[in-house]
């Protein structure tokens, strides 16, 4: 595939599989913001916008094919499988 994959946060499952793999693993919001390299703020905003929240223009900016992807390498699953 050439180029870059767009992902659909804002109508896919991807923030609440976030917290469901964070959980499964036992670590914290900081824990895996240390590991993904990700600002607490961040995840904090992408866990509330899965609660049920709206998402503020920032958070959904910064929920980037980037930020999918060191999410998904520091949970060890692909960016699909969020």
């Amino acid at each position: 595939m050439t180029g870059s994959r767009k992902y659909n946060f804002r109508f896919q499952s991807f923030p609440n599989r976030i917290e469901e793999e964070r959980k499964r693993r036992g670590w914290t919001i900081c824990e895996l913001s240390e590991r993904a390299g990700v600002s607490r703020s961040t995840l904090g905003a992408m866990e509330m916008w899965a609660a049920g929240g709206i998402p503020t223009k920032r958070a959904a900016e910064q929920t980037t094919d980037t930020t999918a992807q060191m999410i998904a390498d520091a949970l060890e699953v692909t960016p699909e499988q969020l």
